[in-house]
């Protein structure tokens, strides 16, 4: 039998490699659990805990790594019957990735692994909700079992037991129209600062919380100063990028209400009022070119269109968001030189949307209803 102890200054939890299996014990091996999980039946050699990871050696079947020790730290039996939030540990920003090939084993995730228990499975009517709160306690992310578009929440599956979830250490990302095309930029969620998070569990009444240090990697050089000038930066390009798409999102909806008012019969009397809004519609075509590229429709395309002004802030956003480092002078340049050349284009979007402000007037002296059927008549 080989015995290893979680932690030498810490009483209670151990573990026992036998030639019948894995055996955990919470009280200082006054009792035994089977802690086989998906190990092979095979003989166990030895153990060791590593950096928090228990690793085992088998007899004839490999080693073995059971991935971060935290939520043993607070488990006992009972927590079968008790909604849970188990303690986390230290994550690590890190520029590591999964290896390739189809051969290769799945790596260890990447970003802070969480675990948390819910006694039964959620009915339809039951919504539970994990938030990330930043080291200022603002919300960053909301994840939800049954999300809502409206609050911007993301979908997250819930079992019964011990479930596990694995933030990617990730803050939200730029709010871009569905069917925009970037080149060679990366527009995903922008990354965590170091330093304490909070994370929220709300189900039915319960709402339990656990903290998790965001760290940089120990290898690096960078301080925690240089992060966050980057993120500094990086968050003003991600500003900068949803206010362009922001605006595309209004010139569209404006240029899908113009197409139906075009199309209702009861404005064939009104020639001059339709002129002006045909007009108005080039305009909106005409400045919406000037914001995005609409004529691409994958990553090559630039090819043969050139990129616009929101593909341009998107990959100065997704350059800031992945060095990890300080951001050099020249990024700094080109974001102060992207929102010159944004301001005279976002000047031209306000002259348009002053224009149908104006058109939305004279319809309502007209009296041009907002809602018309298909049998509208004049007749009363």
């Amino acid at each position: 039998v080989r015995v290893v102890r979680e932690d030498p200054n810490r009483r209670g939890l151990l573990f026992a490699g036998t030639e019948f299996g894995m055996y955990l014990s919470l009280d200082e091996g006054k009792k035994w659990h089977s802690f086989q999980q998906n190990l092979p039946r095979t003989p166990i050699t030895d153990l060791q805990i590593k950096d928090n990871d228990l690793v085992v050696a088998t007899q004839g079947r490999s080693f073995w790594i059971l991935d971060d020790l935290s939520p043993l730290y607070s488990w006992s039996p009972e927590d079968t019957l008790s909604i849970g939030l188990y303690p986390l540990a230290k994550a690590y920003r890190t520029q590591l990735r999964n290896p390739r090939g189809v051969d290769n084993q799945t790596r260890a995730p990447i970003g802070s692994v969480m675990y948390f228990h819910i006694p039964e499975k959620p009915d339809s009517n039951q919504v539970f909700k994990l938030e990330i709160q930043d080291p200022e306690g603002n919300v960053r992310r909301v994840f939800s079992n049954h999300p809502s578009i409206e609050d911007k929440e993301e979908k997250i599956s819930v079992k019964k037991g011990l479930n596990r979830f694995v933030w990617d250490l990730r803050y939200e990302k730029p709010e871009t129209q569905k069917d925009a095309v970037f080149s060679l930029a990366n527009t995903s969620g922008i990354k965590a600062v170091p330093g304490q998070h909070t994370v929220v569990m709300r189900y039915r009444e319960d709402t339990l919380h656990q903290t998790v240090v965001v760290d940089i990697d120990p290898r690096w050089t960078q301080s925690d100063q240089d992060l966050m000038a980057q993120y500094q930066l990086t968050y003003k390009a991600m500003q900068l990028l949803n206010e362009t798409h922001s605006y595309i999102g209004d010139l569209r909806t404006l240029r899908n209400q113009l197409t139906d008012l075009l199309g209702r019969k009861s404005l064939k009397k009104y020639e001059d009022l339709k002129q002006d809004m045909k007009d108005l519609r080039a305009q909106i075509d005409t400045v919406e070119n000037r914001l995005l590229q609409t004529k691409s429709e994958s990553g090559q395309d630039p090819i043969n269109y050139p990129s616009q002004i929101d593909d341009q802030i998107a990959y100065l956003y997704s350059v800031l968001n992945g060095q990890d480092d300080r951001p050099t002078e020249g990024s700094y340049q080109r974001f102060e030189d992207l929102k010159k050349e944004l301001q005279p284009i976002l000047d031209q979007v306000e002259v348009v949307l002053k224009k149908a402000r104006s058109l939305n007037d004279r319809m309502v002296d007209l009296n041009i209803p907002v809602l018309e059927s298909e049998r509208h008549t004049d007749k009363p």
